[in-house]
């Protein structure tokens, strides 16, 4: 048995004993996440990755710790109505689908998710937005993914004073967008 330290926050750390086996797994299923590698020095680690570090603390003892990651703000827009611009926060760790659920209960509530398409876009605030979405719409590419994180998209802060999604909803006309 090995004694592992979990940190799930700034103020809360779990002691467990768990099994060589078990802290394998864990330390695969890290790798597996955006490139973290236990094999890596601390000082190594993506910049990126706030969730999950993992390094020995001698023979059989290894600190796994969980950051907690910061919300993030993600403005949207209709594809077919560019003056409904809105806003919603959510970790850059939750998905797509958590991303379309927000905007579904914040602007398309009687709308079924599965007519629900978001588009990363990350453009400009300023000036004719009307214009510059007419243009993004000629090539937007795959609609985004709902089983990807949110952090795939987006490995560091939306940038600011942008659209970063544009919204397609092909169950009703735009003017039905919730006020």
């Amino acid at each position: 048995m090995l004694k592992v330290s979990i940190l799930l926050s700034a103020t809360a750390l779990v002691q467990v004993l768990t099994t060589s086996r078990d802290v394998k797994a864990c330390e695969n299923a890290l790798e597996e996440y955006d490139g973290f590698s236990t094999g890596q020095k601390p000082s190594e680690y993506r910049s990126s990755l706030s969730l999950a570090a993992a390094h020995n603390l001698g023979p059989g003892h290894i600190h796994f710790a969980m950051a907690s990651e910061q919300n993030s703000k993600f403005f949207f827009a209709d594809i077919n109505n560019p003056q409904h611009v809105a806003m919603v926060t959510l970790s850059r760790s939750d998905t797509v689908g958590d991303l379309k659920n927000a905007i579904q209960y914040l602007c398309y509530k009687d709308v079924n998710p599965f007519k629900i398409d978001l588009f990363q876009v990350d453009i400009s605030d300023e000036g004719d937005l009307a214009q510059k979405i007419e243009e993004k719409k000629k090539d937007l590419g795959s609609p985004l993914l709902p089983s990807r994180r949110l952090i795939r998209y987006y490995p560091s802060t939306p940038p600011e004073d942008a659209i970063h999604i544009l919204v397609r909803c092909s169950a009703s006309p735009h003017d039905e967008l919730r006020e």
